[in-house]
């Protein structure tokens, strides 16, 4: 008999895959009673989908089944019967789609190996489970297609030459015990012997055992160890409102009480909201898609319970296309060679506009705090081409009269005279922009890049504005982070699309990108708005991202984690955002570092 073994590939240090193997063999079993064993996670609620991909048998099964989605299904059935505030729900799919780990759709197919690695001679089927902390997130199960099947009841089967003809339903129902978040209590220390399904190989059981269904009910049912004394309330709120909710609970026994949020979009799934496993949830800065229900499970060790739910509405707000990004400002680490500050625009319209770009570093940027300053910041401006279009390395020459003019025009603070920082003043044509930073002599240090619209006219500005503003540069510890600034002007909010790019940038040759970048927007006082770590969290979200990202021209994102640590996903917000100034902070996960881009685009109306 073999041993269970289990594999740990985490996306980011609290989520992890574990394979979990059922093997080919007979096993005696004798009765004792609560011998179950439990993987350390379960669902928080809901319906939880099983994508059935394994299509059309090539011909009538023993017991009469259609196909195999249908054995598929009564395995699916068997543990309904048992499950309360979680259900399995089957969605045949045909023909089969493409299916990979961490896509967040709970998959089972037919399959020739383990997402790359190879089925041994004794195993029949794989669940691939994820978790968040102790909730799952999504599970596939991979079943070997070399395996001869066929779907029957009653002792296992043996064709002519004595090897066995496996029951496709009875492995299912073993694995779909996986996906619940049950163990082999075969393999349990100190090793229990019962008669179970979850046994770690197969016999001629074909059904679910007591010692199953004590373990199902262990996980799901725990005899009120936990309680939920205070629910969390129902709220309206404005837009960009904060949000709070909060939930009491109660409990006996499994030690300190633990959190998880879900949030469930209309006509959508429940989700389990990243990182959000306190009894308070703070949500800031509310948000049109931030509407829906909201639910906190309240658990220990032994127990868990879930609250009511309560109902965020989001009042609706007049979105004005006359409202437009004035400048942005990023703040960053220019480093040498492919590590300089680089930020990017785009002129919109059909006639040239007047644009203010400055670089800003040395004893200027210092007097507002800021350490390890670039001493001799200097900026170079180049079209879409890659032709230089200007380059300036001290402000002071040769037209500081006008930089200084536009400047205070604009709001911008003075640059003293004489310092070293770079500034540009130049009309431009319609079209794509770069404004690279870099130190002279290859020095390095802490910089801020400056993109004013200096459009003397509003009315001209709206007809030819200056968008889709980026920039790239390294993220590093202590501080030293991307944080750009972005002034929102106009009488009316509107929608802006934000991104950290960290993990796709190495589908453009980044070879020292950020894995896992964190996105975190404030309004002007410095309170938080706003944060997300990965774009797929709460994964409803995506499809809106995607449409926002195509409509404003943006490339699109890696939507699935590699096995790997520290390599998450992009940082996605899409908010609509009243006329003031805005700051957007770019940060590694757990003070990782790389090179990182952070993008705002207005969204059409």
């Amino acid at each position: 008999m073999h041993a269970c073994p289990e594999e740990i590939s985490a996306a980011r240090p609290t989520r992890r895959v574990a394979w979990l193997l059922a093997f080919a063999a007979l096993l005696a079993t004798a009765a004792t009673a609560h011998a179950f064993s439990k993987l350390g996670y379960f669902w928080l609620g809901g319906t939880i989908t099983l994508q059935l991909q394994l299509g059309e048998s090539p011909g009538a099964l023993t017991d009469g089944t259609r196909s195999w989605n249908t054995a598929a299904e009564s395995a699916a059935t068997d543990w309904n019967l048992q499950l309360g505030r979680v259900r399995f729900a089957t969605v045949n799919t045909a023909p089969p789609v493409s299916s990979t780990e961490e896509d967040h759709v709970n998959n089972v197919f037919f399959a020739r190996d383990i997402y790359g690695l190879a089925f041994d001679a004794r195993t029949l089927a794989v669940t691939s489970p994820s978790q968040l902390q102790s909730a799952a997130t999504e599970t596939d199960v991979l079943v070997n297609e070399s395996v001869s099947w066929d779907s029957y009841r009653g002792p296992i089967r043996r064709a002519a030459d004595g090897s066995s003809i496996q029951d496709l339903r009875r492995v299912l129902l073993h694995e779909f015990g996986h996906v619940l978040g049950l163990d082999h209590p075969d393999q349990a220390r100190p090793v229990q012997t019962v008669s179970a399904i979850m046994n770690s190989t197969v016999s001629n059981l074909e059904a679910l055992q007591t010692d199953d269904i004590n373990g199902l009910r262990s996980l799901y049912f725990p005899n009120g160890a936990v309680a939920v004394t205070t629910n969390p309330a129902s709220v309206t709120k404005n837009l960009n409102e904060v949000v709070t909710f909060t939930v009491a609970g109660s409990g006996t026994s499994g030690g300190a009480l633990r959190y998880a949020w879900m949030f469930t979009r209309p006509g959508g799934q429940p989700e389990r909201l990243e990182l959000a496993d306190q009894a308070t949830f703070t949500l800031g800065g509310a948000q049109a898609t931030d509407a829906g229900i909201y639910q906190a499970l309240v658990y220990t060790t032994t127990g868990a319970a879930l609250s009511a739910p309560a109902t965020l509405t989001v009042r609706p707000a007049v979105i004005s296309p006359a409202t437009r990004l004035a400048n942005i400002s990023t703040r960053g680490f220019v480093g040498t060679g492919a590590d300089v500050l680089i930020s990017g625009f785009v002129i919109g319209g059909t006639t040239p506009k007047d644009v203010l770009i400055r670089a800003i570093g040395g004893a200027t940027l210092g007097g507002f705090g800021v350490a390890g300053t670039l001493a001799d910041p200097q900026l170079t401006l180049v079209d879409a081409s890659g032709k230089t279009v200007a380059q300036n390395d001290n402000w002071s020459a040769p037209n500081a009269t006008a930089l200084a003019a536009t400047a205070a025009r604009l709001g911008a603070f003075a640059l003293p005279n004489g310092s070293t920082d770079a500034a540009l003043l130049v009309t431009l044509a319609p079209g794509n922009y770069t404004a690279t930073v870099a130190g002279v002599n290859d020095t390095t240090g802490v910089a801020l890049v400056e993109v004013y619209d200096a459009d003397v006219s509003a009315t001209l500005a709206v007809t030819r504005k200056l968008g889709n503003l980026s920039t790239r540069g390294s993220i590093g510890m202590n501080g030293n982070i991307l944080i750009a600034g972005l002034v929102v002007r106009g009488t009316e909010p509107r929608t802006f699309l934000i991104r950290a790019i960290g993990p796709t940038l190495t589908r453009f040759g980044v070879t020292n990108a950020l894995l896992d970048p964190v996105l975190t927007l404030h309004d002007a006082s410095g309170a938080q708005l706003r944060y997300n770590d990965d774009w797929d969290t709460p994964y409803g979200s995506t499809p809106a991202f995607r449409a926002a990202a195509e409509r404003v021209g943006a490339f699109s994102l890696i939507e699935t984690r590699e096995p790997r640590p520290g390599f998450g996903l992009d940082s996605v917000m899409l908010v609509t955002l009243a006329p003031g100034n805005y700051t957007a902070q770019v940060a590694g996960f757990r003070n990782a570092t790389g090179v990182a881009l952070i993008e705002i685009y207005e969204m059409p109306n």
